[in-house]
């Protein structure tokens, strides 16, 4: 299993603004030829990444981390984690991480962070 929890913590809280996610994938419709692009904005510069539908699996056969809502829908936040691996190099760079980072190159928008007791 991959520690990204703070990568799908800020994947769900993008997941509060739908539209917001449709906007990350160049595709409307899951590809035939299991291609995908997700445009992630880094330094104020908008980064595609291209990456094919294969998925990383652990020995029980099962995806090592982010999982579909079922087995009809969801898919997106399964491929998003994988975009966001190959823009990291692969998924063990995203053992430590920053949801204020990832919420940024997500949506290219300011982000704040406030400490709470």
């Amino acid at each position: 299993m991959i520690d990204d929890s703070w990568f799908l913590g800020a994947a769900a809280a993008l997941a509060e603004q739908p539209s917001r996610v449709q906007k990350l994938f160049r595709n409307s419709e899951y590809s035939k030829d299991g291609i995908f692009e997700v445009i992630f904005n880094l330094r104020d510069q908008h980064v595609h990444v291209s990456f094919d539908d294969r998925l990383p699996l652990g020995s029980n056969g099962e995806l090592i981390n982010a999982r579909p809502a079922s087995k009809d829908s969801g898919w997106w936040l399964v491929l998003l984690e994988k975009a966001y691996a190959k823009l990291n190099v692969n998924y063990a760079n995203l053992h430590h991480g920053s949801p204020v980072e990832a919420l940024k190159e997500l949506t290219g928008m300011p982000v704040s962070q406030y400490q709470t007791n």
